[in-house]
């Protein structure tokens, strides 16, 4: 038995695994997720595009077949090439596939790689555009488009189109045909759109332009949002992206990277991007990029390159860590209509990995090109150059070439510490050379750069360069490379060309040569200043200039310039800053001077001087006495060593020995200095400035704020005073106070003492926290507040000025009441303004139970409190207790009752069954069915909507119209519209295409329906390029190109040759020779134009040079010297013998001729030509100390100051002239004239002697000068004069004109100042309030009027009389199975409601005035038998109106419309044949469902003893497995059977 059961089971298991696995597994509908391949997206780069997507169609390839779904996809061919065109719709890859012909997109397709990989064949591009759009997802993050290794072709070509790229990588494809453009992505000229949101463009080549992009033309576009564009490569220009025509947007994304294989590089330009139109990069990074020129961005042509941040600054585009071998590391700009403009986003970081490198201009490099930097108006947006590196000139920008100018207004070029700096050789931030242009203004800062040889800000490095500042700050920069090298201009070097300085700040720079500025060829400066700049200290070099160092430069000043507070000397601090110890502002050279400008210097103008050797050798001026003749040096220029002043001497400025002597003078809190022993020109003591006392920014204790007083200097010439404090009226202070309290501040200088005196406030405090409370217990007359202090006080009044009792410590006992407690007053601190609220209670019965009839009564005292407790409610039937019968929808429904005193609660409870017979609610239709255009609808069924129970039958609905579709319907020849209605299709307005024009890809579209339709024109070629041109060179032939059409790729016409030109250029422009001849070699090697050299001429120590080459070339001449010198010449004097000298070459150090002795002059020669005088001669004196040329002074005229000069000696001689006056004048007792008292022009004295000469006069009064406002009281207005000491009143008058309202008073219309009183009764802004009209059951009101402005009422609106009903008798109808009836009943037009008698008394609804349709029965088919397994159709009839047909339900279910049909007349049902064949053997229910109800009918199928055919299960095809595996089974079972009987036998 056991055996059996084996082998029944064994069976079993071969048919079962007999059934495909499709029947178990359960089925998936299509392949869902975001367009971005996330199964969740948030929407970040694409807004617009984050809806999920169902990719309905798999492409997958088996063994060589291409398949979409089951269905071969197989190529087509196109004039001469051939494609898979992949129709519109959505797919997604069920395998990798390797297409052998380019994949050709024509309409809107989406395709999700799903992790799979297009591998194209080698020549093709794998994706080639025409049309529509393409949108690219990969959902498992890992899918390409590619070609195999060694393989060629792009990997997306966009004729025309939109190419959408959320997803996937374009990745290891070659552009290598005739153009060689854009290896992963080719956008073409035409219309085509390159939208890239995410995924990655990586690893591609082009052996032209555009490793990565290509885009040209200028219909076309290409758009970042995000994704990457990295490692690819360029053999042109161009290895990201390369851009020729129409525009360029980037706002995410990265172009680069900084991992190993992420570079993009190109051969000549643009490692990141090659634009030669429009670029706007508003977000995103360009990192990591290399080149020859142009590493991160190359702006070329009529290109244009915008570089922008987001307003609110949270999209900020940046450019790092990208490599030019030659210029510009980030941005390399070229040509004259080339731009760049920037105005936010960072170029460089302070990252090690973040800065641009290049040999010039490691940011930018700006090439004929043009450059504007600037910052937002509200300085959210501030561009940078910052951290980048420049092997030799302009380590943040440089500038060359004709036509190149820089424009910086805003933007930071450095940073804020030395690891944001820019560096280079020279020009740290920004180096100038030859025609470049440079100009800075606004709020410009370059700051923080080095440079280790020239301008650790700004070098100006060409004859032909320039740099205008006219505004902003250059500060903090530094040229230093070691204490053994010099290095020139920390600021600002100006090594050729020109600087001119018109306005900003020079501050806080470092060199060893000129720590603002060095200059050896012209600086200009006529405004701005150059303060606390330092030449650095060192043990092994000279060091000169802190501000200025004038090496054999020109220095010209003029206007209101400020260069002070230099100095030189100075060590590097841990922040590496310079600071210096000795001033040294302007330093001049031996023989250099300061050249005073035309336009003169300003009042308040100063600059410090330090003059190289003696100062008194020579003057530091130049232009004195020709501009500033009127002026007093000292004013001006200051010496930077002490003991010296500036004076005129002849026509020029000198700095002369001087020892001052300080008299102090005090006013107020100022102490004043003058210099009894100089004077300036106009005879006043010499002015040593000033210095102030400032009281201390603190103002309260523990305020945080500096305690110490601050001394002010003003031109200050000594040494800062200490400052002293004192308690005021009291001791002294050894340091500043800090406590609260009054003090004085104080300074004293010889005899002068000035203070200030200031409070210190006690500081303010918060109220207590932490206070709790506890109450008084059982009426003992105390409790307490808890967590007080000593410092605490308590009061009952928060307000009280007085009654403050001080707390105990950790609690403090109280009767009981509310209380406020804060911190007591102290030396330092004020009490608590504010206090802390604390109520006492008293004592709290508790305890005890409440009823409804009985207090409780209090546990601690025994006394009844409170109020009476709740009711004891519980659930009571009776009458006396109903509140609402029993519905349809709940049971009845009692009150509770009290169990003590009987009460009714308003609590319920529900108790019985549920009436179904009384209906309340809502009603609701079952059975609505719309009409269409093949059948009736119905009204539906009216159903209780609380109990679902039927209340009426609906009505049937005619038919509508058709609804033909709003797009067409076609085959190949024809197109027509079909009917929308479901289940109808009706043709309508059928007709043959007509119109349109095919082309060599593409069919005629159809005018009307815009359907393709006929054939492709092969001959008809729209778009067309050349490719494979080439021009002819000097040595190589060229080719006109082959015209290609770019839709299908066809060969037009062959191009031409074109012959080698024969015109060789040189390859750099330059010479190259031998000893003998010189040569130029063009690009391909050929030298041509070999001469001989000629010209030039050899001397001692150099070969001749060849005028035409400029070479060296032949042998040096030892006889030819060309550069003699005499040494050891002396002249004979008086008692002495002179020498001729030697001539010797100063070339080759070699003695040619000796001298000869040279006899005594006898004529004496003054020691130092300087004549020796007394009061009455002059004579001089030789070196051997005789006196020779004894004159008697004559000649010149004595003054009041002076006596007379000799004419012939300069010396003073004879007394002075106490009557002449020749120096200038100075007023005394002058007086300004006022509106109330006249004015004098004061008395006229000598500068030179302090004598009257002359009496002044009066002056007449001035008139008054009225306010330009109105001063106001409640009745007039007026003007006061505004002179100091006047006051007088004008135009006085009463105000006038204006309304007074009920809110406002009248504004005058003079002064416009408010006078008089509010007007209650003038109300300018009413509004009608509570009005409402009138209806058949309610009066109306017309509403009262209000004023908007006081809320107050003004008038009372009026009843309006109820509207009468206007009543329509509607008659009885009977209902019947089709059509509904209705009671008779009554309805009002005028409020439309409905009422059951003549006086509209009784209202009543709509629903309730129908009566239902009448059911439906089976009118024929009843009862009908069959046998199982027939084919027999069963037909059913209900007498149920057609329209109203809403299904068909066997046995309670309802019946697939595929299994039955339905006919009119009423409503006929038929069974299809071959359902009835698969019902089971039985009495079956048939149910017609209509709006008006069920219709039923039973039927028999019988047993039947031989079925004709097998039953059907759903599957044809598998009835043969089915079979095969019965037979098998029946086999296997038999075989046991007779085996284990033979086994029983024997």
């Amino acid at each position: 038995m056991k055996k059996r059961l084996l082998s029944v089971f064994l069976c079993l298991c071969m048919v079962f695994g007999l059934v495909p696995a499709t029947v178990w597994a359960e089925t998936t509908n299509g392949h869902t997720h975001y367009l971005c391949g996330g199964s969740t997206c948030n929407g970040s780069g694409h807004e617009n595009e984050t809806y999920k997507t169902t990719f309905e169609k798999e492409i997958k390839q088996e063994g060589n077949t291409l398949k979409i779904g089951d269905k071969s996809w197989a190529p087509t061919k196109v004039s001469n090439n051939t494609f898979y065109i992949l129709p519109a719709g959505t797919y997604y890859l069920g395998s990798d596939i390797s297409p052998e012909y380019t994949i050709k997109i024509e309409n809107n397709v989406t395709l999700c790689l799903n992790g799979h990989k297009i591998t194209a064949a080698d020549g093709m591009d794998a994706i080639y555009m025409t049309g529509g759009s393409f949108t690219l997802t990969d959902c498992k993050g890992i899918g390409t488009i590619t070609h195999a290794s060694s393989k060629t072709g792009r990997g997306v070509y966009v004729s025309s189109g939109t190419f959408n790229m959320y997803g996937g990588s374009i990745t290891g494809n070659k552009a290598q045909d005739a153009q060689g453009r854009g290896g992963g992505v080719y956008v073409y000229s035409g219309s085509g759109t390159f939208n890239m949101y995410g995924g990655s463009i990586t690893g591609n080549r082009a052996t032209g332009d555009g490793g990565g992009v290509y885009k040209s033309g200028s219909n076309s576009s290409f758009n970042m949002y995000g994704g990457s564009i990295t490692g690819n490569r360029a053999t042109g220009d161009g290895g990201g992206v390369y851009v020729d025509g129409g525009g360029f947007t980037m706002s995410g994304g990265t172009i680069g990277g900084t991992k190993t294989g992420e570079t993009n590089t190109a051969t000549y330009g643009g490692g990141g991007v090659y634009a030669k139109a429009n670029f706007e990069m508003t977000g995103g990074s360009i990192t990591g990029n290399e080149t020859n020129r142009g590493g991160g961005v190359y702006v070329t042509g009529k290109g244009s390159f915008t570089m922008s941040a987001s307003a609110d600054g949270q999209n900020i585009p940046s450019i790092t860590g990208n490599n030019a071998t030659e210029n510009g590391g980030g941005v390399y700009v070229v040509g004259s209509s080339s731009t760049f403009k920037m105005t936010g986003g960072s170029i460089g970081g302070t990252n090690e990995n973040d800065a641009n490198t290049a040999y010039r201009g490691g940011g930018v490099c700006v090439d004929c090109g043009k450059f504007t930097m600037s910052a937002s108006a509200d300085g959210q947006n501030i561009p940078s150059i910052t951290g980048n590196n420049a092997t030799e000139n302009g380590g943040g920008v440089y500038v060359i070439g004709s036509s190149s100018t820089f424009k910086m207004t805003g933007g930071t070029i450095g940073g804020t510490d030395a690891n944001d700096a820019n560096t280079a050789t020279n020009g740290g931030g920004v180096c100038v050379s030859k025609n470049g242009s440079f100009e800075m203004s606004g709020s410009s800062c370059i700051t923080n750069n080095k440079a280790t040889s020239y301008g650790g800000g700004v070098h100006i490095s060409y004859a032909s360069a320039t740099f205008t500042m006219k505004g902003g700050s250059i500060t903090g920069n530094n040229a230093y490379k070691s204490d053994y090298i010099s290095t020139f201009g920390g600021g600002v070097c100006v090594g050729n060309g020109t600087f001119t300085m018109t306005d900003g700040s020079i501050t806080g720079n470092n060199a060893a040569y000129g720590g603002g500025v060095y200059t050896v060829n012209e600086f200009k400066m006529s405004g701005g200043s150059i303060t606390g700049n330092n030449a650095y200290k060192s043990d092994y070099i000279s060091t000169f200039g802190g501000g200025v160092c004038v090496g054999s430069g020109i220095f010209t000043v003029s206007g209101e310039v400020t260069v002070t507070d230099n100095t030189k000397g100075g060590t590097k601090g841990a922040d590496g800053k310079f600071t210096g110890d000795t001033k040294n502002n302007v330093y001049l050279p031996t023989g250099k001077t300061i050249t005073i400008g035309t336009d003169k210097l300003s009042e308040g103008a100063q600059l410090g001087v330090t003059v190289s050797g003696d100062y008194g050798d020579y003057p530091f001026t130049s232009g004195w006495n020709a501009n500033m003749s009127d002026k007093t040096p000292s004013d001006y220029f200051i010496s930077d060593t002490d003991g010296y002043v500036a004076k005129l001497n002849g026509s020029e400025l000198k700095m002369v020995t001087h020892v001052h002597n300080w008299t102090y003078t005090a006013s107020g809190d100022t102490i004043t200095a003058t210099c009894k022993n100089c004077s300036n020109n106009n005879g006043n003591d010499f002015s040593g400035g000033s210095v102030t006392i400032q009281k201390p920014k603190k103002t309260k204790f523990n305020d945080g704020k500096d305690e110490n007083a601050k001394v002010e200097s003003v031109g200050w010439f000594g040494k800062a005073p200490s400052v002293a404090y004192a308690v005021k009226d009291g001791n002294a202070l050894s340091a500043a106070p800090v406590n609260a309290g009054t003090y004085t501040a104080g300074i004293t200088l010889g005899n002068v003492t000035v203070s200030v005196t200031y409070i210190i406030d006690k500081a303010t405090q918060t109220a207590p926290t932490g206070l709790t409370t506890k109450g008084d217990i059982k009426n003992s007359g105390t409790g307490e507040i808890k967590n007080t202090a000593e410092d605490m006080e308590y009061n009952i009044s928060a307000n009280a000025t007085t009654g403050w009792i001080t707390c105990d410590n950790g609690s403090t006992r109280v009767a009981p009441g509310t209380y406020y407690v804060r911190y007591k007053e102290t030396d330092n601190y004020l009490a608590s303004a504010v206090s802390a609220a604390l109520t006492v209670k008293a004592h709290t019965h508790s305890g005890g139970n409440a009823t409804c009839q009985k207090k409780a009564v209090c546990d601690g005292c025994g006394q009844e409190y409170g109020e009476l407790g709740n009711h004891k409610f519980t659930e009571t039937v009776s009458k006396m207790y109903l509140k609402s019968a029993a519905t349809c929808q709940s049971p009845a429904v009692y009150y509770k009752s009290c169990l003590v005193c009987d009460e009714k609660s308003s609590e319920t409870f529900e108790y019985g069954e549920k009436d179904f017979s009384n209906h309340i609610g809502n009603t609701y239709l079952v059975g609505q069915k719309e009409a269409t255009c093949y059948a009736e609808g119905y009204t539906g069924d009216t159903y209780c909507s609380t109990c679902n129970h039927e209340i009426e039958r609906g009505t049937s609905i005619a038919k509508n119209a058709h609804n033909p579709a709003s797009v067409w319907t076609t085959d190949e020849t024809d197109h027509w519209k079909e009917c929308q209605t479901v289940g109808c299709g009706n043709i309508i307005d059928k007709a043959h295409h007509s119109g349109g024009e095919a082309t060599c890809v593409n069919k005629a579209i159809c005018e009307v329906c815009k359907i393709e339709y006929g054939d492709v024109d092969a001959t008809n070629h729209k778009h067309t390029e050349v490719r494979g041109a080439k021009d002819a060179t000097c040595c190589e032939k060229g080719y006109t190109g082959d015209t290609y059409c770019t839709d299908c790729n066809a060969l037009i016409s062959s191009g031409a040759e074109i012959p080698a030109t024969g015109n060789h250029t040189d390859v750099d422009g330059k010479w190259e020779s031998d000893g003998e001849n010189h040569w130029h070699t063009c690009y391909f090697g050929t030298k041509f134009d070999v001469t001989a050299h000629t010209g030039g001429e050899a001397t001692c120590v150099n070969k001749a040079i060849c005028e035409v080459c400029k070479i060296e070339y032949g042998d040096v001449d030892a006889t030819n010297h060309k550069n003699t010198e005499i040494r050891g010449a002396t002249d004979p004097t008086c008692c002495e013998a002179g020498y001729t000298g030697d001539k010797w070459c100063t070339d080759c150090n070699t003695k040619i001729e000796s001298g000869s002795e040279i006899s005594s002059t006898g004529n004496h020669t003054d020691v130092d030509g300087k004549w020796e005088s007394d009061g009455t001669n002059h004579w001089h004196t030789c070196y051997f100390g005789t006196k020779f040329d004894i004159t008697a002074h004559n000649g010149g005229e004595a003054t009041c100051k002076s006596p007379a000069g000799c004419s012939e000696c300069g010396h003073s001689y004879g007394p002075l002239d106490a009557n002449n006056h020749k120096g200038t004048t100075y007023l005394k007792n002058q007086k300004e004239a006022t509106c109330f008292e006249e004015g004098y022009t004061g008395d006229t004295y000598c500068s030179d002697c302090n004598e009257k000469i002359a009496d002044g006069q009066s002056i007449a009064k001035n008139a008054h000068n009225p306010a330009s406002v109105w001063t106001t009281n409640e009745h007039n207005h007026w003007k006061e004069c505004q002179t100091v000491g006047c006051g007088n009143v004008i135009d006085k008058a009463a105000h006038s004109g204006g309304e007074a309202t009920c809110v406002s008073k009248a504004v005058c219309e003079v002064c416009k100042a408010q006078y008089g009183d509010v007007d209650a009764t003038n109300h300018k802004h009413t509004e009608i309030r509570d009005a409402k009209p009138a209806t058949e059951q309610e009066k109306g009101y017309t509403g009262d009027i209000w004023c908007i402005d006081c809320n107050k009422k003004i008038a009372t609106g009026s009843e309006i009389a109820m509207l009468e009903h206007k009543l329509t008798l509607v008659e009885a109808k009977d209902a019947t199975v089709t059509e509904q009836g209705n009671i008779k009943y009554y309805y009002c037009e005028n409020c439309g409601k409905y009422f059951a008698d003549v006086a509209g008394a009784k209202e009543i609804s709509l629903s309730e005035t129908v009566i239902k349709k009448l059911p439906p029965e089976i009118i024929e088919g009843n009862n009908a038998t069959v046998n199982n397994g027939e084919k027999k159709s069963l037909t059913f009839r209900s007498n149920a109106a057609f329209a109203d047909f809403i299904r068909v339900e066997l046995d309670g279910k309802t019946l697939d419309e595929k299994d039955y049909t339905k006919a009119e007349g009423s409503i006929i049902v038929t069974l299809n044949n071959n359902f009835v064949s698969t019902l089971s053997v039985g009495e079956h229910t048939l149910g017609i469902v209509s709006e008006s109800g069920t219709a039923t009918a039973k039927f028999t199928v019988k047993a039947s003893e031989i079925p004709n055919e097998s039953p059907k299960t759903g599957d044809d095809n598998m009835v043969a497995v089915w079979s095969f595996a019965a037979v098998l089974s029946l086999a296997v079972l038999g075989f046991t059977t007779v085996v284990s009987k033979k086994k029983r036998a024997k």
